[in-house]
């Protein structure tokens, strides 16, 4: 059992929405190139891993 089984990303990423999704799209990533034109919109419609995945890139870049 590890840290996902207790802990509920989807649930505290929705109760967070605006922060979360502003840390993504006002972050770091948008002007790195390494994302597709259009990577960062719709960001609810896409899944909680993937989610994740961007908010801690943007939040390692953010750290440089």
């Amino acid at each position: 059992m590890g840290f996902d089984d207790h802990f509920s990303y989807a649930d505290w990423m929705a109760e967070n929405w605006l922060q979360f999704s502003a840390a993504i799209t006002d972050g770091p990533l948008k002007g790195t190139g390494i994302l597709q034109d259009g990577a960062l919109d719709n960001l609810e419609h896409r899944d909680w891993r993937t989610l994740w995945r961007l908010f801690s890139l943007s939040a390692w870049l953010r750290r440089g």
